[in-house]
């Protein structure tokens, strides 16, 4: 009687757990689904074709130096939303340079309201 008793409660505990893993999974998918289809449905067709695009990362350069301005530009005004990093120059920036310019990317992005940009 004990072990059949044991094995209902373990039954039942476990159809208890998978409701709720399964209801909790299905609530945060509509919440995801419904924040992607309301960030979609705010951007134009060219804010979704920006966001698909990618430019490289020599393009934010002016005079070896990294141009404010082509930030602003291109992750802020036309919502870039891919960075291809590759090296540069001969000589390979630091990891910490490469971060402190995702940073920078960003931060221009939050002002914008757009989504992060994904680099690699």
């Amino acid at each position: 009687y004990f072990l059949r008793t044991m094995k209902l409660l373990s039954v039942a505990a476990t159809t208890v757990w998978w409701a709720v893993i399964t209801a909790s999974f299905q609530l945060a998918n509509s919440t995801s689904q419904t924040h992607l289809e309301r960030s979609l449905s705010s951007m134009s067709r060219t804010h979704k074709i920006f966001q698909m695009a990618q430019i490289d990362f020599s393009m934010l350069f002016t005079n070896n130096e990294i141009d404010q301005k082509k930030l602003e530009y291109f992750f802020g005004e036309l919502g870039i939303g891919s960075l291809l990093v590759v090296p540069y120059r001969q000589n390979f920036f630091s990891a910490d340079f490469y971060r402190s310019v995702m940073i920078q990317i960003q931060n221009v992005t939050k002002t914008y309201n757009h989504p992060p940009v994904i680099a690699g």
